[in-house]
């Protein structure tokens, strides 16, 4: 067992690809005095995020494994021969590591071998669609049940994990922080709002924002359908703004203009102009039928949104709660969507309400409260 009583400890964390909200939250670990933290990137950007950073501008010791683009999520994980030599080579105490890639799965083999405690990061949960198989839920009992404990983000993750997580001790919940929004408390007041919403051409507008890539998984199908309600019951006064780009978008233009809907495409957007968006809309949608998380809630919450998310959005249990600061539909229920949308419209009380108290949750849920949770589960864990 490793001593770790006054000393610090040394910590290798693995994940995909560097970028802003694994970064900064690596950042704030690494200023922590109780751990020296290394970071290990799989690949030097991703191949279906444009949000990737420049790692050489990363303020914090990290080292690649391959000067690629990678994939992973609902996409096939790259197919190539493990160099897991990175990931388990060297001095450390833990090493935390995603379980879906192969250069995971054989360095879970080769710490039992040589004796070194590994700790799954696991963010999925029951309903975010993966590939499934045989030999994948052999693998994947196999590195969960070897692990030396799983850290994981939400109650809906937890369940996910429990399926292969068989202990009854070692799994924690450390919540699923985003990166602060750029410039949010020089834009946050109404004035701001007002000039912004003159300058997007939207001060008469009910504005209702997505924010995610435009793919199948997304449910912006559902969204358009309640659009398409809408505008049957005579609600002409809606703008839906969809922020971000992927394979569906030039289906969902042409369907938007077939059905001769009220949609603002504004492709990917970041840093101040993505909070610029925020600030000018009146309600946040995330209606995606599969979504291990969706750190777009959290961004949403922060610039003082009234959410509405389906009940199949990871975030949903951990960050959105029913009639308090947003509303929860049942997937793909058209109506249930149409009739949360309607509501928030008609109720300015309701959305101030929901407003305020999105910002307070939210705060609750900083990227310096989650590197405390991940500290006290590390710390557990290595004394076990």
């Amino acid at each position: 067992m490793v001593d770790v009583v006054g000393t610090i400890k040394k910590i290798r964390w693995v994940t995909f690809w560097p970028v802003p909200y694994w970064t900064e939250r690596f950042s704030a670990l690494a200023k922590r005095v109780d751990i020296s933290l290394e970071v290990v990137f799989l690949s030097s950007a991703s191949a279906q995020l444009p949000t990737s950073v420049d790692s050489k501008k990363l303020k914090f010791n990290y080292s690649i494994v391959r000067q690629e683009e990678g994939v992973s999520g609902y996409y096939q994980v790259n197919k190539r021969w493990p160099k897991p030599s990175k990931l388990i080579s060297g001095n450390y105490d833990l090493l935390i590591m995603p379980y879906g890639d192969p250069d995971c799965v054989v360095a879970s083999f080769l710490c039992r071998v040589m004796g070194k405690k590994y700790c799954i990061f696991s963010p999925n949960n029951l309903f975010d669609f993966r590939p499934r198989s045989l030999v994948r839920e052999i693998l994947k009992k196999s590195i969960f049940s070897h692990a030396s404990g799983v850290l994981t983000t939400g109650e809906s993750q937890k369940e996910y994990v429990t399926r292969y997580w068989r202990q009854d001790n070692g799994l924690y919940i450390v919540g699923n922080p985003a990166p602060p929004l750029k410039n949010l408390d020089n834009l946050s007041s109404s004035e701001s709002r007002r000039r912004l919403r003159v300058k997007f051409g939207w001060e008469y507008d009910f504005v209702i924002l997505y924010v995610g890539r435009l793919s199948n998984e997304k449910g912006i199908g559902t969204l358009f359908l309640s659009l398409a309600q809408l505008n049957k019951k005579g609600s002409n006064n809606y703008r839906a703004v969809l922020v971000g780009s992927g394979p569906e978008e030039s289906a969902l233009r042409k369907e938007a203009r077939e059905k001769r809907l009220n949609v603002e495409f504004k492709g990917f957007q970041e840093g101040q102009a993505l909070t610029e968006i925020f600030l000018s809309a009146d309600i946040f949608v995330l209606p995606s039928s599969s979504e291990p998380w969706g750190l777009v809630v959290n961004e949403a919450m922060e610039a003082g949104l009234p959410v509405i998310v389906s009940n199949k959005v990871g975030a949903s249990r951990a960050l959105v709660f029913h009639e308090i600061n947003g509303l929860i539909f049942p997937v793909e229920e058209v109506d249930a969507l149409t009739e949360s949308i309607m509501r928030l419209c008609s109720d300015a009380q309701l959305r101030l309400a929901m407003s305020n108290r999105s910002r307070e949750i939210i705060h609750e849920n900083s990227i310096e409260k989650w590197s405390d949770k991940v500290i006290l589960a590390v710390n557990e864990i290595l004394e076990n």
